[in-house]
């Protein structure tokens, strides 16, 4: 093992002269993606040429390692798989050696203690004594490779060395604090190196076998010793006395805390929360120590729950926890029948499912609309389905939407955006329709009940039988003021707008129709017609935003005009 650290200090040797330094306070994360700049790596195994250092997210493949170290990279010793390469010519698993080491750091401003620091983890449990399995060490180096100190990094055997560097069982992730100031004598400048061995017994091959996925190392910081805690985080979500709905669980999520030493700018390791029903936390729910400040906890029971959080530094130094906030939890309920539907956007057109069809839609493709209702307290859909058919039991359909996207989500008692039937629809034809909502977690609600409504006939959409003319014109006053002027406009709008809006005032508008091309020959052939008409709807024009009192008026003039219309019949 000696000379294979000697192998490996000749070629750091020759990388030292383009080694840049780093002034301390150093920290690495190793979250670039890739071998932080600076760093070396060395394979001290010609038969397992493949299994060596890197920055990668193997750890993920780790029990819990998906959140190792606050990211999905670390600085990890393996193959991609695992510690050991097949050898052909042996037919044994060699175990790989290899050593990753730092960029040149200048602790010259640290102080008279210097510390190194960072969190570790690995997947086998048995200890270095037995004189095979991983070995696993820190080495202290001068500025020209020089070996000031190693420090033994050993699982839970009593061989660490010096002591206090055991680290926890597989799988649990362990800060580590080494002190080298004493071995330092005078240097201002070190390197920080780890040392892998698979085979530290000299076997030749590695009795872990293959599976064994190695030491994995995150979180470096070269720095002073810390006594200041961390500051102190805040809650952001979710919101104090807010509803949440599990499953799957609810993400609890507060700001970052900063941590600050005598020589500069700390490192904040982890954070601890706590979720409990009880506000004193006597049996607590659920707790975690994730090193991103945030957590998702399992699904509870509904009730209320509360929750803190504490800060904790890369030297254990620890806030208060938060004060507690609250949330309610209720269990996940599919949307209720939509309500209150429209046809079409205007209110005078909109249907509520009334059995005479008083009021035909003048469109063939028109938009449908409803209001989502949630059984639970907050909640928002992302996909609604429409239905039209002719049939009230919808045994058969004229038109399916399918699942209709939603973006934004559309909140709890909101209505919906338009949806424009997607076929032309029949004239003079009772339609039904309905429509169904389903929320973010991917329940779906029940049909509403369904609405009529009805297409317009041919005069209703302002098309008389057996002509080319689309659009109904006011014959009589249109020969009264010898074209269409400002008054017969206006008069034709109070007829769309008022007089149709009725049954009676349809069947008037209908009569006229019918009569009124007859009618206007006379009133534009009689001078005398003309001015009695132009006498009548002058005013029925200027006061067209009175729609009672005109449409009162409107229907006397329209029975006058009948009169006359009748009184010219042979």
């Amino acid at each position: 093992m000696r000379s294979r650290i000697a192998v490996a200090s000749i070629v750091l040797l020759s990388a030292l002269s383009a080694r840049a330094q780093i002034v301390a306070p150093y920290f690495e994360n190793f979250d670039g993606g890739g071998l932080p700049a600076g760093w070396t790596v060395v394979n001290l195994e010609p038969l397992a040429p493949g299994v060596l250092w890197g920055v990668d997210a193997t750890p993920a493949s780790m029990p819990g390692g998906a959140t190792f170290g606050g990211s999905a990279g670390s600085l990890n010793f393996n193959d991609g798989v695992d510690t050991t390469e097949f050898d052909p010519v042996s037919a044994f698993d060699i175990g790989g050696v290899g050593t990753a080491t730092s960029p040149l750091v200048d602790i010259s401003g640290l102080g008279a203690t210097v510390l190194v620091t960072f969190q570790n983890n690995y997947e086998v449990t048995a200890s270095p004594s037995s004189g095979f399995f991983e070995l696993r060490q820190v080495n202290i180096l001068n500025s020209v490779g020089g070996n000031l100190q190693t420090f033994t990094i050993d699982i839970a055997g009593g061989d660490s060395n010096p002591p206090g560097t055991t680290s926890g069982p597989s799988g649990v992730y362990t800060l580590q604090t080494l002190d080298p100031t004493a071995a330092l004598a005078g240097n201002t400048t070190i390197m920080v190196q780890y040392f892998f061995d698979g085979d530290p017994g000299g076997f030749g091959f590695s009795l872990g076998g293959p599976g064994f996925r190695g030491w994995f190392v995150d979180n470096l910081n070269v720095t002073c010793p810390d006594a200041i805690p961390p500051t102190l985080p805040v809650h952001l979500s979710p919101p104090d006395g807010s509803i949440v709905i599990n499953p799957p669980g609810t993400v609890l999520d507060w700001t970052d805390s900063t941590d600050s030493t005598s020589c500069g700018i700390g490192t904040v390791a982890n954070y601890v929360v706590e979720v409990d029903d009880d506000p004193l936390y006597g049996s607590i729910n659920f707790t975690a120590s994730p090193v991103a400040s945030t957590a998702l906890t399992p699904a509870f029971v509904p009730g209320t729950y509360f929750w803190h959080v504490r800060a904790v530094d890369s030297f254990g130094n620890s806030t208060l926890f938060t004060a507690n906030t609250s949330y309610i939890v209720e269990p996940p309920l599919p949307p209720l029948a939509p309500d209150t539907l429209f046809v079409n956007e205007r209110f005078e057109t909109a249907q509520f499912g009334d059995s005479g069809f008083v009021n035909p839609v003048v469109d063939e493709t028109p938009n449908l609309s409803c209001i989502y209702r949630e059984g639970n307290t907050v909640d928002f859909s992302n996909l609604m389905e429409v239905e039209v058919s002719t049939d009230v039991l919808f045994a058969t359909f004229d038109w399916i939407s399918g699942p209709i996207p939603l973006a934004p989500f559309l909140a709890k008692d909101a209505r919906c955006p338009d949806v424009t039937v997607g076929t032309t629809l029949l004239r003079d034809t009772i339609y039904f329709w309905r429509a169904r909502f389903t929320d973010l977690g991917g329940l779906v609600g029940p049909f509403s009940v369904p609405q009529s409504f009805r297409i317009g006939d041919d005069f209703d959409f302002g098309v008389r039988q057996g002509s080319s003319h689309h659009g109904r014109r006011c014959y009589v006053a249109t020969a009264a003021w010898g074209g269409v002027t400002e008054e017969v406009s206006s008069l034709t709008s109070l007829r769309e707008e008022v007089l149709e809006s009725c049954a009676m005032g349809r069947l008037a508008s209908r009569a006229y129709a019918t009569a009124g091309s007859s009618a206007s020959a006379g009133v534009r052939d009689s001078k005398p017609c003309s001015s009695a008409v132009r006498l009548v709807t002058g005013p029925l024009a200027s006061c067209a935003s009175w729609p009672v009192a005109t449409t009162t008026v409107l229907l006397l003039a329209l029975a006058f005009l009948g009169l006359t219309a009748w009184r010219r019949l042979p």
